[in-house]
């Protein structure tokens, strides 16, 4: 719990001196003042969310924000009667709102959408991305990284990106989405992976048949930010594969499981209409994606330090 008597005397101190912007100079004085009492005394922002806003808010944002605020109470005088009530206030519908319009108006700003070559909106402009970094913090981060010369995870707490309560048993929308994608830009792109620049082919060993010699090369990747507190929607991010397989391959039942069959050539197990473009994982048969997964498993290790499943594969065979 805070110390309310202590900091409505810290208030009692400030409002007493002549008042200067605290948080950003990009916004009217009292605004800002405001916004710096309800940062300290009821949180659920913190200061690079009011510099983000500021950053993509058009004078009418700054106009509705600077309304709800000047009627929720934030300043001494006005808090004062609430001192038994400040939980209520804080889960009060109004400032709700303000949270609301401070966090989620870059959402609804898509004028300058910019979309990267692969096919997503561009980090700069992505409006989930900015939230968590923006351009000018990006390009500070790079700048360490170039003096550095490796990536770091860490250095984001650097840059005002929270990287605790990690837990690998759920999805995490910066270890999952915003660090990788931050390396592939720093690193110039998915050729410059180790996992792209895998050469040559690798094989699974079969007790009955000969080996099946295959090769995976990354082709894009796919992601979707987890929201599921605010709609519903649960996180993930994953490659976009192409697995290049031996045209004489013979796959037996111990690779993968074939019902009544000890075996099966390649191109049985996948006709034509499972070659040569992207399918999605799930429009794989059960004994076409053990096949699949094996193979993955022999990659899994170099792939996962970017993204450690697939969506989609592209099924070439040579």
């Amino acid at each position: 719990m805070h110390n309310y008597n202590i900091f409505i005397s810290m208030l009692y101190i400030n409002e007493s001196k002549k008042r200067t912007n605290v948080i950003s100079n990009n916004l009217p004085l009292d605004l800002d003042n405001r916004l710096y009492t309800l940062l300290y005394l009821f949180g659920g922002f913190n200061v690079e969310d009011v510099l983000r806003f500021t950053e993509k808010a058009t004078n009418k944002k700054i106009s509705e924000l600077q309304h709800k605020v000047s009627n929720f109470p934030s300043t001494q005088s006005e808090v004062m009667p609430f001192l038994g009530g400040l939980e209520y206030l804080k889960n009060s519908k109004e400032y709700l709102e303000i949270l609301d319009l401070l966090k989620n108006n870059q959402k609804n700003l898509n004028e300058n959408l910019e979309i990267g070559p692969d096919g997503y909106p561009a980090i700069d402009t992505h409006p989930y991305f900015l939230e968590y970094i923006t351009p000018k913090l990006k390009k500070s981060l790079f700048k360490l990284w170039d003096k550095k010369g490796k990536q770091d995870i860490n250095d984001l707490k650097l840059f005002g990106v929270d990287i605790t309560g990690y837990d690998a048993n759920y999805f995490d929308n910066v270890y999952g989405i915003v660090f990788p994608l931050l390396v592939l830009e720093w690193k110039g792109g998915i050729q410059n992976t180790d996992f792209a620049k895998l050469k040559g082919f690798t094989e699974i060993t079969q007790l009955e048949e000969k080996p099946i010699n295959f090769k995976i090369e990354p082709i894009s990747y796919d992601y979707q930010f987890d929201e599921s507190i605010s709609f519903g929607d649960a996180g993930w991010s994953c490659w976009n594969i192409r697995i290049l397989i031996d045209k004489d391959a013979i796959v037996d039942n111990y690779t993968v499981y074939l019902g009544q069959n000890s075996s099966i050539k390649i191109t049985d197990l996948f006709p034509q209409k499972y070659l040569n473009k992207e399918i999605r994982y799930k429009n794989f048969n059960k004994t076409q994606l053990e096949l699949l997964y094996k193979m993955w498993e022999q990659y899994e290790e170099v792939a996962c330090e970017y993204f450690c499943n697939f969506c989609e594969a592209e099924i070439v065979l040579v």
